[in-house]
């Protein structure tokens, strides 16, 4: 959904308080999305004892598609859980697709639907028992460097300290040079941080596991992001930053 939203994707996300078991944390993270990105408006459906239970996902990029189906939004049924899902296009089921869309609309607009805000959670979650919630899925625990990344740690502290300003680290592929640069990243304290992936393009796209190291506590984003706030930690290619406006699509300033 990120990569979505970086991209310029228009979503509009409809989730419920049915039986209080929606995650007061995960409702806070697409608050903060939805404040970062202007491309997402969530709403939430105020149940009030009804039932409220579908989980349908449609999209429009010149036909339109839909998935639909018993699938929640957690770790284990995306990746590894037992799920079932229809898809659906509209080259062969346009009445369908067209009755769906109608039928979201009016939850959409219903008296029952309310914009998402930071209140609205905090009043969801002291009127909610916690033993009431389902688990949510918290991020990954950051990962920890094997002994080559510690000693090259170890010696760009070292050349610190005797006052360089530049380091240069060779490592056989597979030893993990880009976790090792965001492992130093936080080593050092750096406020902002640009990385130029060149082994994979789905390296730029979330960070992946050093992009998880370094940035647990901040933004991250590729160039082509469409915040609202410049990202703090940076993914792209040199290519990407050569293009025309690249350092005032970052926003500027060192990195």
């Amino acid at each position: 959904m990120v990569d979505a939203l970086r991209r310029g994707a228009q979503l509009r996300l409809l989730t419920g308080d049915y039986l209080g078991i929606t995650a007061p944390q995960a409702l806070r993270e697409l608050c903060e999305l939805a404040e970062e990105y202007a491309g997402l408006q969530v709403k939430i459906y105020r149940s009030e004892g009804r039932s409220f239970h579908p989980k349908a996902y449609l999209f429009r990029r010149g036909g339109s598609a839909l998935a639909y189906g018993q699938q929640h939004w957690s770790r284990e049924a995306l990746r590894d859980g037992v799920e079932w899902n229809l898809r659906a296009i509209d080259a062969t089921q346009p009445g369908e697709l067209r009755a769906i869309a109608a039928r979201f609309e009016r939850l959409w607009r219903a008296p029952a639907a309310v914009l998402l805000t930071q209140a609205w959670i905090e009043d969801y979650a002291a009127r909610t028992p916690v033993g009431q919630r389902l688990a949510w899925d918290p991020p990954p625990p950051r990962p920890e460097p094997h002994a080559i990344q510690l000693r090259a740690l170890a010696a760009l502290a070292s050349t610190r300290e005797s006052g360089h300003v530049r380091g240069l680290v060779v490592l056989a592929t597979g030893l993990g040079k880009t976790l090792l640069a965001a492992l130093d990243a936080l080593q050092m304290g750096a406020r902002r941080v640009l990385s130029w992936p060149i082994a994979r393009r789905s390296s730029s796209r979330r960070g992946g596991p050093s992009g998880g190291a370094a940035g647990s506590q901040r933004g991250s984003g590729s160039w082509a992001a469409c915040a609202k706030r410049p990202p703090e930690l940076v993914f792209a290619s040199v290519q990407t930053l050569g293009q025309p406006g690249a350092a005032e699509a970052v926003g500027g300033g060192p990195l």
